[in-house]
């Protein structure tokens, strides 16, 4: 026998229900027909296309509530590494605000992000013609 002893994985639906118990993280793959790769990635858990979840332990339903309510979260989506944080501040420079990505701005305010970049990148030299009175920079 050859490689890693074999893992139990456990298979919950969205609502926190134990589903079904499979003998090892290939029978898993194989029930769903994923190819080899990184399975979990970086969490303990792994959303499936039919709205289960496949962990490597045993968890709860308040858990695996949890869990499919930061798959749904626009704001918690892993952000792209090319990402750049921005801060928010107020004409007297005072921040008021920072956030991981321009997406999570623009989702949060639910303002054009567009013309947030655009003030972002030409430093600011113009403010909002809409009476946004606000500064937005990156984060060195």
């Amino acid at each position: 026998m050859s490689g890693r002893l074999k893992q139990k994985q456990y298979q919950y639906s969205k609502e926190g229900k134990f589903l079904k118990e499979y003998d090892s993280l290939t029978d898993a793959r194989n029930a769903y027909k994923l190819t080899n790769g990184n399975f979990y990635s970086e969490k303990e858990y792994r959303l499936m296309p039919d709205e289960t979840f496949i962990c490597n332990k045993r968890v709860g339903r308040d858990a695996i509530v949890k869990f499919y309510r930061i798959e749904k979260c626009p704001f918690c989506k892993k952000n792209d590494k090319r990402s750049k944080t921005i801060e928010v501040f107020n004409l007297l420079g005072k921040k008021l605000a920072e956030f991981n990505s321009l997406a999570t701005l623009g989702k949060m305010t639910g303002k054009n992000i567009v013309t947030i970049f655009s003030r972002t990148s030409t430093g600011n030299k113009y403010l909002s013609k809409n009476g946004d009175d606000l500064i937005y920079k990156y984060k060195k």
